[in-house]
């Protein structure tokens, strides 16, 4: 494959096994608008995932809420010499 010529192009990806595999594609006519057209894809699915992981992030976090010693019911058993106290 001849690197000058406007007709070919090629990607690099990682394979699910950890390895990289490189893939060429010669085309009929200039390969300017195919790889635009890729390049503008890649993007979108890039700023999808991450907008995806921002929501799903936003989703699960917790907001503390403020709680008023008012609001709080504490019972406490205490055991002796086998007589239950309730306070």
């Amino acid at each position: 494959m001849d690197p000058r010529d406007l007709r070919a192009f090629g990607y690099i990806y990682n394979t699910s096994d950890g390895r990289h595999q490189f893939w060429a594609i010669k085309t009929d006519r200039p390969a300017q608008s195919p790889v635009f057209t890729l390049k503008d894809l890649f993007e979108e699915a890039y700023r999808n995932m991450k907008n995806s992981e921002i929501n799903n992030l936003q989703e699960n976090q917790t907001i503390p809420t403020p709680v008023s010693l008012n609001d709080v019911t504490v019972s406490i058993q205490v055991k002796i010499n086998e007589i239950d106290f309730y306070l």
